[in-house]
């Protein structure tokens, strides 16, 4: 019996931020053009993370009121320089509610940045990109610490288990590069010329050549050790030479 395994690319592969029920993180992210990732929130990053800040500590916003009030009693109405302290005084201001934010936000979140490629087509990445004209931060990948203990029945986040829920972020955050990108792959299984199997949506960075390593090969049949294994980034081409 003579068997060939055609690997090709999936052309409608699923969302794994729509179609996986197992995923760790929400991803958030904003775009003027492209709709990504699980939230696309109709403010903007600055307030959105002050509104997140602000489910888990109420009082953020009235730290932040008395802050700039006390800075207000110490300007004086009369000085020539007004303008000038005026714009100290809400640059002061931006920075101390951006710190409360931060502070409150690492405090009961772990959070990842996720970056933008937009040149020929868009690639994301928890890493920033060399090129600063065509790429920038575009949101984060995060988990509350609340959740990711009850994931994992832990009772407390050690820097350890930390690691490992940022590794499983950043994975999350590759799988959906992979879709973004066109990286999924599926196959066709023919014996003595006629098609016996094929199944589809398995990420791959490596043109599908890592059969083993995304599960592809589990689900092929016995004796595939022993197949003609052919990847095609042309599934019409590649079915036609089958």
């Amino acid at each position: 019996m003579s068997m060939l395994i055609h690997i090709v690319p999936d052309t409608d592969p699923f969302n794994p931020r729509e179609d996986c029920d197992n995923l760790l993180g929400n991803m958030v992210c904003w775009h003027s053009r492209y709709e990504l990732g699980d939230e696309q929130p109709a403010d903007n990053p600055s307030e959105w993370a002050l509104r997140v800040a602000c489910e888990f500590n109420p009082s953020i916003e009235d730290q932040v009121e008395r802050f700039a009030d006390r800075l207000w009693d110490r300007l004086d109405s009369t000085e020539p320089r007004l303008e000038k302290r005026l714009h100290e005084h809400s640059q002061q201001v931006i920075q101390f509610q951006q710190e409360k934010v931060d502070a409150i936000l690492d405090r009961y979140m772990i959070m990842v940045p996720l970056y933008l490629y937009d040149h020929s087509g868009i690639t994301m990445s928890t890493r920033p990109f060399s090129c600063p004209w065509d790429s920038g931060q575009v949101g984060w990948i995060y988990v509350t610490r609340e959740d990711a203990r009850r994931a994992f029945g832990w009772k407390r986040l050690s820097p350890r288990r930390e690691a490992r829920i940022r590794s499983i972020l950043e994975a999350e955050g590759a799988t959906y590069d992979q879709y973004l990108q066109g990286e999924v792959y599926g196959y066709v299984v023919y014996e003595n010329g006629v098609e016996v199997d094929s199944c589809w949506g398995f990420f791959s960075d490596s043109f599908g050549e890592d059969y083993r390593q995304n599960g592809m090969a589990e689900h092929w049949p016995d004796g595939w050790e022993s197949a003609k294994i052919v990847v095609s980034l042309d599934p019409h081409a590649q079915l036609e030479a089958a």
